[in-house]
This record gives C-alpha cells, sequence and structure tokens, in this order.
C-alpha cells in the first residue's frame, strides 16, 4: 500500500502577512515606505499580535538613518507588553542621556529585566554627558543585574569612567575583571592617555604586551591623537600604519 502523497505546508493566511511585513520592514529605504509598512500593520492588527514583526519595524524607524523616532515612540506605546529588544533600541536611540536614563527606568518600573545589551547603551549615554554621578548609578545595577564581568558591560564601564575624567574608578573596573579581553586592555589604555596620564599609559601597554596582546583596531586609532610618545615609538612602524 501506497503512503499518502505530503503536500507542503502552508502557513495560514495572517501568518504569512506577518512574516512578509516582517521582511519588508527591513528592507525599507525610505521613511514612506516605513509608514506604508505602519499602516499595514495596523490593518493586520499585527502590532498587538506579533511582537517579532511589531519589533522589526520599530528597530527601522528608531535607528535606521531615514528612520523616525516620533513613529518608533507610537509603535512602542500601541504595543501591548514590549520586549527587552524594543527598551534596549530605544534607550540606543536616545542622543540626550536624561532621556536614556529616564527610559531605563520606566523599563524597570515595567518589570522588564535589563540584559548585557541594556548597559553598555545606556553607558554610553551617560558618556555623551561625561557624568560620574549617573555612571555610578548604572554601575550598581550592573552590579546588581550580575553583569559586572560581561566584557561588554566591563568595557562600556570603563570607558564611561574614563571619558568622564575618572580612571581610578575605571582602573579598579579593570583590575577586578578576571578575564581581561584584548579590547579592554585598548579602552583603559586610551583612557589614561586621553585623560594626559602618559606614564599610567605606558606601564600598562608594556602589561598589555607582555600578557601577549597586540594593539589595533578603532579604538587606538581614536586616542592617537593622545598616547604618549614613548608609546607611539614604541611601537615603532607597526602602530603608526594602524
Amino acid at each position: 500500500m501506497l503512503a499518502p502523497k505530503l503536500q507542503p505546508f502552508k502557513p495560514p493566511p495572517l501568518q504569512r502577512t506577518l512574516a512578509t511585513l516582517a521582511l519588508i520592514s527591513d528592507k525599507c529605504t525610505t521613511l514612506d515606505q516605513l509608514k506604508q509598512v505602519h499602516a499595514q500593520m495596523i490593518v493586520s492588527a499585527v502590532v498587538a499580535t506579533d511582537p517579532f514583526a511589531a519589533s522589526r519595524l520599530f528597530f527601522s524607524c528608531a535607528l535606521s538613518p531615514f528612520g523616525d523616532l516620533s513613529l518608533a515612540f507610537r509603535i512602542f506605546h500601541s504595543t501591548p507588553r514590549p520586549n527587552s529588544f524594543m527598551w534596549n533600541t530605544l534607550i540606543r536611540a536616545q542622543t540626550h542621556a536624561p532621556h536614556a536614563l529616564s527610559l531605563y527606568v520606566a523599563m524597570r518600573r515595567s518589570n522588564v529585566l535589563p540584559g548585557k545589551h541594556t548597559f553598555p547603551f545606556l553607558l554610553k549615554a551617560c558618556a555623551r554627558v561625561r557624568s560620574f554621578t549617573a555612571s555610578q548609578q548604572v554601575h550598581v545595577h550592573v552590579i546588581k543585574f550580575g553583569l559586572d564581568f560581561d566584557s561588554h558591560v566591563v568595557d562600556a564601564l570603563v570607558r564611561c569612567y574614563s571619558v568622564s575624567g575618572h580612571c581610578v574608578s575605571a582602573r579598579q573596573v579593570f583590575d577586578e575583571t578576571p578575564e581581561k579581553i584584548s579590547s579592554l586592555w585598548t579602552t583603559m589604555v586610551c583612557g589614561y592617555a586621553q585623560n594626559f596620564c602618559s606614564n599610567e599609559a605606558l606601564r600598562l601597554f608594556e602589561d598589555m604586551v607582555g600578557e601577549g596582546f597586540e594593539p589595533g583596531g578603532p579604538p587606538w586609532r581614536q586616542c592617537c591623537p593622545h598616547v604618549p610618545g614613548r608609546v607611539v615609538l614604541s611601537l615603532g612602524k607597526g602602530f603608526m600604519s594602524l
């Protein structure tokens, strides 16, 4: 007896609509296109029924060069239960630190847990205004949620403290990190250099090389104008070619 022939699975029309709209929102290249997708999502009740599809459109509105943050906020507020991805995206999109910090407070009051992606965006906002107090407050929450050894969060903390002129606090975070990756060494050396702590920058750079790490990447290019001449000379042509 022949086995019955299996028919290809076809998702229900609503599922196909949701998947299509999510894909289209990623392909938009103008604000008008984003608004058209948004209108289709309202008609199809996507915002209320599919957080993933809504979050893709929301991401494009909040962060794309042609996006519209006010439209992103409308999508956010029309979503019944915004997830951590949407909260993180809003925090990331803020150009003013107080707005980012206010969103974080609202996120916590909504019982949404922050994660390893939340704090780097929040600390970047603190670094823009060089606020040592705000950096300390965020640091407390980093420890509270057990992310004080996460490499990306630690790097953001060191950078934030350094930018605010508090290299002692930055170095304390650096020293308390058990596993230091190359980017963390780079951030700390550059933090010293940018605060004109030449001797400390040189000593730490020598320790970095002694541990087998090599300088390179965007952080070095950013701090090159502030790197002590002795460090530049010790790197020779390899450093100057970065």
